[in-house]
């Protein structure tokens, strides 16, 4: 059975508490880096979601709710959005787009020439209406464009880790959700070459696809995979444990 982690990076600019203990960041840190090592020999990939970055905006405790729920929401989206929709692509004149699924997911996560390294991924979404106010009540008017390329960028702009480098990344997962006319249609389409050359400057390796909504809006959600090495948000993790007085995590693995 394939395996997908999702793991939850500490905010580590300080203390946090743990009922009635204060933890230090050092070993918040260390107990991250010793659950990452564990998680490796069992999983394809590990998605990380870091809270640091929430770390600098204002009464960030009431914002891990919001944060929580834009995270699940990205993971559904590329996931679970074509079977959640139900719509049959087959039903669509002049319709060949690729959809993404699991196995897509799977080898977007998995890094090396057999697949033998676990990757590190970040994963972003961005949504934008396709309708107007004025749309929603007069069905014909009100119809947006939608620029598929500035909707990827902010899909990698709120990618959920700290310090990422998409140019860094070694593969990337690209899914357009959008309604038919966008996928199909001449007045409306996405400029999927554009969005593909884009996804392409990043690394080299990638994987796109489009799928149906009914709703009125689009969305954009990027899966980007990283060798462990070329995450700098985890070296300052690294950094933080070896200030920790602990036995060293690989003794305790053993």
């Amino acid at each position: 059975m394939d395996v997908i982690a999702v793991g939850v990076l500490p905010n580590t600019t300080g203390p946090v508490s743990e009922g009635d203990e204060q933890v230090s960041a050092p070993r918040q840190a260390w107990n991250a880096l010793y659950g990452l090592d564990r998680l490796e020999d069992h999983v394809e990939g590990i998605v990380l979601v870091d809270n640091e970055r929430l770390a600098y905006q204002d009464a960030a405790e009431s914002r891990f709710s919001e944060y929580n729920e834009y995270v699940a929401s990205a993971i559904v989206d590329l996931v679970s959005g074509p079977v959640l929709e139900r719509i049959d692509p087959s039903t669509y004149d002049d319709v060949d787009a690729q959809v993404v699924d699991m196995k897509d997911i799977v080898t977007t996560l998995r890094l090396g020439s057999d697949g033998e390294r676990t990757g590190y991924a970040t994963i972003g979404r961005a949504v934008t209406m396709t309708r107007s106010l004025a749309g929603y009540l007069l069905p014909f008017v009100g119809k947006r464009a939608v620029d598929g390329v500035n909707l990827l960028h902010q899909s990698v702009s709120k990618q959920t880790l700290a310090d990422a480098d998409p140019t860094r990344a070694q593969k990337a997962l690209g899914s357009v959700r959008a309604p038919a006319s966008y996928v199909s249609g001449d007045d409306y389409r996405i400029n999927v070459s554009a969005v593909d050359r884009q996804l392409k400057s990043f690394c080299g390796e990638v994987n796109y696809g489009m799928t149906f909504t009914e709703r009125n809006l689009a969305s954009f959600t990027t899966l980007l995979t990283y060798d462990r090495s070329d995450l700098d948000r985890l070296d300052a993790i690294e950094e933080h444990a070896a200030e920790h007085d602990e036995t060293p995590r690989e003794e305790v693995a053993a």
